[in-house]
């Protein structure tokens, strides 16, 4: 069972059109919750960009983010409509899942939960004391 990311009780969510242009406000607003921070950026376009290339938008053609910090940790989930069955843009040799690899090597944890309105992709980072 994946980990799920509650217990966080509210978040700011914002919706952005299912584009890659759209990846560099994903940053910017990831950027403006979090006080500027890397990882958080870097990871969260990560996801951002796996939700355009590989799921399908929302009914309305948008995906949402999610950011929730804490004194501890940032939690960031990226929901879109779901697998999309085929990558948008086909994949070069070698350039499988390297963002989901960078994901696993800087979050505390991460996960990509799924129910009837689309899949959640998420990741935890804990923040310096």
């Amino acid at each position: 069972m994946p980990q799920s990311p509650v217990p966080f009780a509210a978040g700011s969510c914002r919706s952005f059109i299912s584009c890659l242009s759209q990846v560099s406000a994903v940053r910017a607003f990831i950027s403006t919750m979090t006080g500027g921070h890397d990882t958080a950026v870097l990871l969260g376009s990560e996801l951002a960009a796996n939700a355009v290339l590989h799921g399908l938008p929302l009914p309305n053609g948008m995906f949402t983010v999610t950011v929730t910090a804490t004194a501890t940790e940032v939690l960031v989930s990226v929901r879109d409509g779901g697998p999309r069955g085929q990558t948008l843009i086909p994949r070069q040799p070698g350039e499988c899942r390297r963002g989901l690899v960078i994901v696993d090597a800087l979050s505390v944890r991460h996960g990509l939960d799924t129910d009837n309105g689309g899949s959640v992709a998420w990741f935890r980072l804990a923040l310096a004391a």
